[in-house]
């Protein structure tokens, strides 16, 4: 299923899980429905939800009524704008990035280039001057 042996008693010690029943070896024993609670909260917080937010998607998922649901879209357009948010950060990273790499003329595995003839790596210099 993808989750610790740590991360199921940690779900079960904060009550977004039902307790497992014991076996007479003592070990947990999980129904259908704790095994897909389980899935469940898998993936909320593999979306990024905290553990507060996956709680009341718990909650919200496992009422008959689901009339949270306005609370629960609000959860999910907040973390897309997240998402989104992160999104423009890695372009404007890799745009930078990509401008640092293409001002050198070294070829990668062919020793040194030019600019390590010239005694400076362009590379670094840009990166010292970068956000100037």
């Amino acid at each position: 299923m993808g989750l610790s042996v740590q991360a199921v008693r940690f779900y079960e010690k904060r009550g977004l899980i039902k307790p497992g029943k014991r076996s007479a070896s003592g070990y947990r024993i999980y129904d259908d429905d704790t095994v897909a609670s389980l899935k469940f909260i898998r993936n909320a917080r593999s979306f990024g939800f905290s553990l507060n937010e996956t709680a009341l998607l718990v909650r919200s998922y496992e009422s008959s009524r689901h009339d949270k649901c306005t609370e629960v879209k609000e959860l999910f357009v907040g973390m897309l704008k997240k998402y989104r948010e992160d999104m423009a950060q890695l372009n404007s990273q890799f745009a930078r990035l990509t401008a640092v790499v293409a001002c050198c003329p070294a070829k990668p595995g062919a020793g040194k280039g030019r600019a390590h003839e010239e005694g400076e790596c362009r590379m670094l210099k840009k990166l010292a001057n970068t956000g100037k």
